[in-house]
């Protein structure tokens, strides 16, 4: 295969340098592979696009203008994400990884490569450098570069080693996938290398969380005795990849002397601890401009709407969408936050659809309209399109979506039990642990990771304020201390995804105060 290739900038034609070449290689290869895949299903809309990748492969290849034919296909795979095609994709595995987060390296890729393309072409109209030195430039800074090459050095030597445990031991059970998923590494790798200031951090990014769920999935192979060198070095690359992470965006380090204050992400669920007491945290909401009285009188029209269906459901044989009812609606009269109301609306339109069949055609009529007029509601806050868009961008996967789902329930059990603890907040976990398990979609898995993540800031957080009162458990504060010991065990499991990866070096941070405490 030839990596090299040059593309016509400026009336000219210009070499690429050989990781773009081998970035472009790897995603219209891994797009003929998903293609092919695909179009081998019997599911339509997986066939329908199959199809569409299929185009855009030729499109690649057709020898046209690159810049253009990049901004072409890139906004073609957008467009997919955004429609109703994700959610096949995404419960659809390949090589052991969802059809959508392989597709997500591809357009990474490719917005790597048309960054590089575009800050080429800047180059070279500014008539500073030459063809000689336009190849040699590099847009890393020098430390980052050399991190980057011992990346490249250690993933590079992991190949060698992984085609000697092949020979070495072919029967090895789960041999192939652990050769698919380094074949990804190796992929982000040169997209890594070729990475500018613009795309750098999602670069690393990607390839760290790539490194995580490789030796997260294949721990056991990789723990043998056959694989242990091999398990070295990925986990050396690995070490390298993370303090680059947590360098270039600002993350705590180990060897921090000041650990900063985190901020909780916009979810269903935000925490608090006041006059030491753990308790959920109420939520500012933004209407659109324009719409604040819409949002009033849609409110109250709501309300009054939920008195009359209540009735009518009470004497129901649904106790199941009785109980969705009712949690949204004690939610829109209490004034919780609008993605706690979009979630739990969600929530009931799957009851709606269960019991569709056995419901009056009259109720059935009022529940639907109901349920529109609660996401039209929803849709007038800026909060809510902005989580809708933040799942969009699909950060929580299936797997992690299982992951979140069980330190939730943990979290649940060892709360409870706790007089310094509102009973809001096992319920909350347990809340967002019931969406995820019933629906498993990109918001339930968001609403549930970013709650998990929020309870474990607020903590966080706290154990920067008041270290030493922590670290002797001091009454009012040993909470913090039960959900940061947790957070601890579940660090592997949590910082595999890209909002929960400042969590592994500020584990460290945490061990360093309540490792020592028996029973924290």
């Amino acid at each position: 295969m030839v990596y090299l290739f040059e593309i016509k900038v400026g009336g000219e034609m210009v070499a690429l340098q050989t990781d773009a070449g081998k970035v472009f290689s790897a995603c219209r290869t891994t797009l003929i592979e998903i293609s092919a895949f695909l179009q081998a299903h019997k599911s339509t809309a997986l066939i329908e696009v199959g199809a569409i990748l299929d185009r855009l492969v030729d499109q690649l290849g057709d020898g046209g203008a690159l810049e253009e034919t990049l901004d072409f296909v890139l906004f073609e795979l957008d467009s997919i994400y955004e429609s109703d095609y994700y959610d096949p994709l995404d419960a659809t595995e390949i090589h052991g990884m969802s059809v959508a987060t392989r597709l997500t390296d591809v357009v990474r890729g490719l917005r790597i490569l048309s960054d590089h393309l575009e800050f080429e072409r800047q180059l070279t109209s500014s008539g500073t450098a030459s063809k000689a030195s336009l190849r040699l430039t590099s847009v890393q800074p020098a430390p980052v570069q050399e991190a980057v090459n011992q990346i490249h050095r250690r993933i590079r030597l992991g190949e060698k080693e992984f085609r000697e445990l092949v020979l070495d031991q072919p029967r090895i059970p789960q041999i192939e996938g652990l050769g698919y998923l380094a074949e990804r590494v190796s992929d982000l790798v040169d997209q890594l290398r070729l990475a500018g200031e613009a795309t750098l951090n999602m670069a690393v990014e990607n390839l760290t969380h790539a490194l995580d769920d490789l030796m997260y999935e294949h721990s056991d192979l990789l723990a043998s005795e056959s694989a242990t060198r091999l398990r070295q070095t990925f986990e050396a690359a690995s070490e390298v990849a993370h303090d680059l992470l947590s360098e270039i965006s600002g993350t705590v380090g180990v060897d921090d002397p000041i650990v900063t204050h985190r901020e909780q992400a916009l979810a269903p669920f935000q925490f608090a601890i006041s006059g030491d007491r753990l308790t959920v945290q109420s939520q500012a909401t933004h209407p659109k401009t324009g719409s604040e009285r819409i949002v009033a009188a849609a409110a109250r029209a709501l309300n009054a709407q939920a008195e009359d269906l209540a009735d009518d459901l009470e004497g129901s044989n649904h106790p199941r969408l009785f109980r969705a009812f009712n949690r949204l609606r004690t939610a829109l009269s209490d004034g919780s936050s609008v993605v706690e109301i979009g979630m739990l609306c969600s929530t009931l339109d799957g009851q709606i659809r269960a019991a569709s069949e056995e419901l009056s055609e009259s109720l059935l009529a009022l529940l639907l309209s109901f349920s529109k007029g609660v996401m039209d509601f929803a849709s007038q806050f800026e909060e809510w399109q902005e989580f809708s868009d933040n799942a969009a961008e699909a950060s929580f996967e299936p797997q992690d979506g299982e992951n979140y789902t069980k330190i939730a329930r943990v979290l649940a059990a060892e709360l409870e039990r706790r007089q310094e603890v509102d009973s809001k907040v096992p319920e909350a976990l347990r809340q967002v642990a019931e969406w995820n398990a019933k629906t498993d979609s990109p918001r339930s898995r968001l609403s549930l990771g970013r709650t998990v993540l929020n309870i474990i800031t607020v903590c966080f957080n706290e154990l920067v304020k008041k270290p030493a009162q922590i670290a002797i458990g001091v009454t009012g504060t040993a909470i913090v201390a039960v959900v940061l010991h947790q957070a601890a065990i579940h660090a592997a499991e949590i910082s595999r995804t890209p909002e929960g990866s400042w969590l592994r070096p500020a584990v460290r941070v945490i061990e360093n105060h309540i490792g020592k405490l028996e029973n924290p």
